[in-house]
């Protein structure tokens, strides 16, 4: 099945109210009773994420298959405006849509906790609202890859959480791109290196509170 048409397909799929319905219908009872069922031969709003339920073979693939459908879950519903303004952006260029839907479909496939989907999830609601722009949503995407889901879920709880603001733990998120250190006072007082949050943590941070 080739990757690009996948990759639309789940483009297209996370803009349809019709898809968004039935994944969150059908997802009470669980991916493996849908790959064994069939239940979802019928939906051809869903397309080639249809098509992929019957051909997985390997743990990662079901997983794959779980992490789309999570993602299609999470996805908010766009009202008509948002989604003309994302079509018109992204799907009539077949060049920019062939190179975002494999993205998706990479970035979805790299995630090592199915936590990620849903953040993934409200960072392409962002990107459809155009709130953030395509290369914003990839430096983001590269970060979430990058951290550990509870450190995510730390950097991204509203109101924040005390572990918040501590040194220790904002170190951990460095390699995420989403904190940065330089010169300053310390949170203790001392003069040396202060980590604060980076322009690119507080838009992870927008995208988590906002969508």
């Amino acid at each position: 099945m080739p990757q690009d048409e996948l990759g639309i397909s789940v483009l297209k799929s996370a803009c349809s109210s019709e898809a968004k319905d039935l994944a969150v219908e059908w997802g009470q009872f669980g991916l493996e009773a849908l790959l064994s069922e069939g239940a979802l031969k019928d939906a051809p709003m869903l397309g080639t994420v249809v098509k992929l339920c019957t051909v997985t073979k390997t743990i990662r693939d079901q997983l794959f298959v779980q992490k789309v459908w999570d993602f299609l879950r999470a996805c908010p519903k766009f009202n008509d405006l948002e989604k003309l303004g994302f079509v018109r952006e992204h799907l009539d260029d077949p060049h920019k849509a062939k190179k975002l839907g494999n993205a998706i479909v990479l970035m979805l496939d790299k995630l090592d906790d199915l936590e990620k989907t849903e953040m993934l999830a409200k960072m392409f609601a962002a990107l459809v609202r155009k709130q953030i722009d395509y290369s914003d949503f990839r430096r983001l995407a590269a970060g979430v890859d990058r951290a550990f889901i509870e450190d995510l879920k730390i950097l991204a709880a509203q109101p924040p959480r005390p572990e918040h603001n501590m040194e220790k733990f904002l170190r951990l998120l460095e390699p995420a791109g989403f904190v940065h250190t330089g010169g300053g006072i310390s949170r203790g007082g001392a003069h040396g290196t202060r980590t604060d949050i980076s322009s690119l943590g507080k838009l992870f941070q927008k995208c988590m509170w906002e969508t």
